[in-house]
């Protein structure tokens, strides 16, 4: 961006506004104007040619971008005129920087009014609003209290966050105001005395204090005595000193009975006799009654398991007679009423066959066990000494 400043020389309305003819307004002779005319000859169209022209969406504040409510859109840029005369509606301004000029011209009819990128570069210059209408002047004038004046300053300069720090001085300067005509402070102090002292002073009062304080110090060594209500006063020095060193020492105790009821949770020990860890507390305790408790379910899976197979061959001994060949096969289950073609077998054969098979898996799975058990017993004899060697070992004894 150029260090030179931008100078507007010119100003070209065209179907905008008041202006239906194009209009060329030469500004490049003074840097400084004054527009008067009388109303209705299209002073307001000249500001809201440059409103127009720097504004972000094309449009004009009081207009807005949708015909709606008390706004007119953008659709009233245009003079009434234009369309019918085949103006194309528009704006163009030329500024001049140093030695360079350029132009740039903004449509002000379409869905599409891009801005030039001479505005752009223009409007990147601007730290604040460079339009201020007359009604917001004739406001500021007019209508609007010290603050609010103050706040439209702050906002023309781009200077709102003083506004703020104004706010802020003005509440707490209030505040403080308030605190030093009321006595609500003062009640506040004297409600803690009370308290503090046990009801024996009921109002702030510097020697009634010195001496209760003395007295309180008295009571824990004779020989201290406060002399002041001061921060330097030796007596306060020297309870504050002690008071540090019982805090540490309650600290110490503390750290104490914090690792007494950790050790409580958990510890671990070494045995005097071997050095083995010793775990006790309420963990392992705890992790011992998980084990236990899952042996028990697992223990209690079991027994259910084999009672309930015991339970089924008590019913089938009862029930297996009438199944035989010789006798006629029932169309319920004597045990539980259910018909026999309604079971997952179909029939009273086919049930037989499956009990047969349980049956030889059962005794199968027995005979397995036995041939176990019997090569256990078989190698816990081997392992064992004979008798005769034990005769002969006591006879040589």
């Amino acid at each position: 961006m150029s260090k030179k400043p931008y100078i507007l020389t010119s100003l070209t309305l065209s179907g905008f506004r008041a202006y239906l003819d194009p209009k060329v307004f030469d500004l490049h002779k003074k840097r400084c104007l004054a527009i008067f005319a009388p109303n209705g000859r299209g002073k307001s169209s000249v500001i809201d040619a440059l409103e127009f022209m720097f504004s972000s969406d094309g449009t004009l504040k009081r207009l807005g971008l949708r015909a709606i409510h008390n706004y007119a859109g953008f659709s009233a840029l245009a003079h009434n005129l234009a369309a019918k005369n085949n103006i194309p509606p528009k704006v163009t301004i030329c500024v001049g920087n140093g030695n360079d000029a350029e132009c740039g011209d903004r449509p002000a009819i379409g869905a599409n009014r891009p801005m030039p990128d001479l505005a752009k570069k223009i409007n990147g210059c601007f730290a604040v609003d460079p339009i201020i209408r007359g009604h917001a002047l004739r406001s500021f004038v007019e209508s609007h209290s010290p603050e609010q004046r103050y706040a439209d300053m702050a906002s023309w300069l781009q200077l709102t966050p003083l506004v703020d720090v104004q706010k802020n001085l003005r509440l707490l300067r209030s505040q403080v105001k308030s605190e030093l005509e009321s006595d609500s402070a003062r009640r506040r102090v004297d409600a803690q005395l009370l308290k503090h002292t046990s009801q024996a002073i009921k109002i702030w009062n510097d020697t009634a204090i010195l001496a209760y304080a003395s007295t309180l110090v008295a009571a824990l060594d004779a020989k201290l005595s406060i002399s002041g209500l001061t921060s330097d006063d030796l007596g306060y020095l020297e309870v504050t000193k002690r008071a540090e060193a019982e805090e540490s020492n309650l600290g110490v105790a503390g750290l104490k009975l914090i690792r007494a009821a950790a050790a409580d949770v958990w510890e671990e020990v070494a045995s005097p006799a071997n050095g083995a860890k010793i775990h006790s507390g309420a963990m392992p305790a705890f992790e011992s009654s998980v084990s236990t408790l899952s042996a028990a379910a697992a223990r209690e899976l079991e027994e259910r398991g084999k009672a309930k197979q015991a339970a089924f061959q008590a019913l089938w001994r009862a029930a297996e007679p009438l199944f035989q060949k010789s006798e006629t096969a029932p169309a319920d289950c004597p045990v539980c009423t259910t018909p026999i073609v309604d079971t997952k077998q179909g029939d009273a054969v086919s049930i037989k066959a499956h009990h047969s098979s349980t049956c030889r898996a059962r005794r199968l799975r027995k005979s397995q066990i036995r041939v176990r058990s019997c090569r256990g017993r078989r190698r816990l004899a081997s392992q064992r000494p004979h008798r005769s060697d034990e005769a002969s070992n006591q006879s040589s004894r």
